[in-house]
């Protein structure tokens, strides 16, 4: 599993591209959901492009590996749909894609604590 602070990182990554490479959010991070499929092992993300732009996803190492890579992307495309339906549920008719980054960056919190002691679950069900 992806570590938050990593998927923060991607997060700001992917939503700097937008300017520049993308016109939206969602095709920014479609492109590196692509990107995750096209996989090879080791890590190494093969190229993206098309209509005049490019993305390149390299991964070095280990840690995170070509399924982690996969794994963060999907739930950021989760994380994108979720903030997106959200924001129009509370009165924001055509959210935009600064908005939809802000709450979704918001909802990537660390866990800071796990416990094994469940013993109080049951009084709260």
């Amino acid at each position: 599993m992806i570590e938050t602070s990593i998927l923060k990182l991607w997060l700001f990554r992917i939503y700097g591209q937008v300017p520049a490479t993308y016109a939206t959010l969602v095709l920014s991070l479609s492109a590196a959901a692509n990107a995750s499929i096209d996989a090879v092992k080791g890590g190494t993300l093969s190229n993206v492009s098309g209509n005049g732009h490019s993305l390149a996803w390299v991964t070095g190492g280990s840690s995170p590996d070509a399924s982690d890579f996969a794994e963060g992307i999907s739930r950021l495309l989760d994380l994108y749909d979720s903030a997106r339906a959200d924001l129009v549920t509370s009165g924001v008719n055509s959210p935009t894609d600064a908005q939809i980054y802000a709450e979704m960056k918001d909802r990537l919190v660390p866990v800071r604590e796990i416990t094994k002691d469940f013993s109080l679950a049951g009084r709260f069900a």
